[in-house]
Protein backbone atom coordinates (compact mmCIF):
# COMPACT_ATOMS: atom_id res chain seq x y z
CA UNK A 1 0.00 0.00 0.00
CA UNK A 2 1.34 3.41 -0.98
CA UNK A 3 0.65 6.43 1.19
CA UNK A 4 0.08 9.65 -0.70
CA UNK A 5 -0.49 13.20 0.53
CA UNK A 6 -3.67 14.28 2.32
CA UNK A 7 -4.38 10.82 3.79
CA UNK A 8 -4.82 8.95 0.51
CA UNK A 9 -3.67 5.33 0.36
CA UNK A 10 -3.42 3.44 -2.95
CA UNK A 11 -3.06 -0.29 -3.48
CA UNK A 12 -2.94 -2.44 -6.62
CA UNK A 13 -4.71 -5.78 -6.21
CA UNK A 14 -4.67 -7.81 -9.38
CA UNK A 15 -6.18 -5.62 -12.06
CA UNK A 16 -7.94 -3.32 -9.56
CA UNK A 17 -6.80 -0.02 -8.09
CA UNK A 18 -7.99 0.34 -4.50
CA UNK A 19 -7.97 3.83 -3.03
CA UNK A 20 -8.66 4.66 0.63
CA UNK A 21 -9.21 8.28 1.62
CA UNK A 22 -8.74 8.80 5.35
CA UNK A 23 -11.17 11.13 7.02
CA UNK A 24 -11.31 12.18 10.64
CA UNK A 25 -11.97 9.91 13.64
CA UNK A 26 -10.90 6.55 12.12
CA UNK A 27 -13.26 6.84 9.14
CA UNK A 28 -12.40 6.34 5.49
CA UNK A 29 -13.94 6.23 2.02
CA UNK A 30 -13.23 3.22 -0.18
CA UNK A 31 -12.89 3.46 -3.96
CA UNK A 32 -12.23 0.54 -6.30
CA UNK A 33 -11.27 1.55 -9.86
CA UNK A 34 -12.38 5.12 -9.04
CA UNK A 35 -15.89 3.90 -8.17
CA UNK A 36 -17.17 4.77 -4.69
CA UNK A 37 -17.89 1.62 -2.66
CA UNK A 38 -18.65 2.97 0.81
CA UNK A 39 -17.50 4.37 4.13
CA UNK A 40 -15.95 2.25 6.87
CA UNK A 41 -13.47 2.11 9.75
CA UNK A 42 -9.98 2.99 8.53
CA UNK A 43 -7.98 0.54 10.70
CA UNK A 44 -10.09 -2.47 9.70
CA UNK A 45 -10.12 -1.57 6.00
CA UNK A 46 -6.36 -1.00 5.85
CA UNK A 47 -5.67 -4.26 7.70
CA UNK A 48 -7.84 -6.30 5.31
CA UNK A 49 -6.24 -4.75 2.22
CA UNK A 50 -2.77 -5.50 3.63
CA UNK A 51 -3.84 -9.14 4.15
CA UNK A 52 -5.00 -9.35 0.53
CA UNK A 53 -1.65 -7.93 -0.63
CA UNK A 54 0.26 -10.51 1.42
CA UNK A 55 -1.86 -13.37 0.05
CA UNK A 56 -1.30 -12.13 -3.49
CA UNK A 57 2.46 -11.86 -2.93
CA UNK A 58 2.73 -15.39 -1.47
CA UNK A 59 1.00 -17.15 -4.34
CA UNK A 60 3.37 -19.30 -6.36
CA UNK A 61 1.69 -18.66 -9.70
CA UNK A 62 -0.49 -15.56 -9.41
CA UNK A 63 -1.03 -15.38 -13.16
CA UNK A 64 -1.48 -18.08 -15.73
CA UNK A 65 -1.68 -17.82 -19.46
CA UNK A 66 -4.77 -19.07 -21.19
CA UNK A 67 -4.07 -21.90 -23.61
CA UNK A 68 -6.19 -21.96 -26.73
CA UNK A 69 -7.42 -25.39 -27.75
CA UNK A 70 -7.98 -26.35 -31.37
CA UNK A 71 -11.55 -26.16 -32.59
CA UNK A 72 -12.89 -29.63 -33.31
CA UNK A 73 -15.77 -30.19 -35.72
CA UNK A 74 -19.01 -31.31 -34.10
CA UNK A 75 -20.21 -33.26 -37.14
CA UNK A 76 -18.81 -36.77 -37.43
CA UNK A 77 -17.60 -37.25 -41.03
CA UNK A 78 -16.08 -40.73 -40.66
CA UNK A 79 -19.12 -42.53 -42.14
Amino acid sequence: MIRMDNGIYISFLGCRVVKIIYQEKNRCELYINDEFKGIGPFDYTKEKINELERKRKNQKFPYHLYEFHPILPIIDRTI
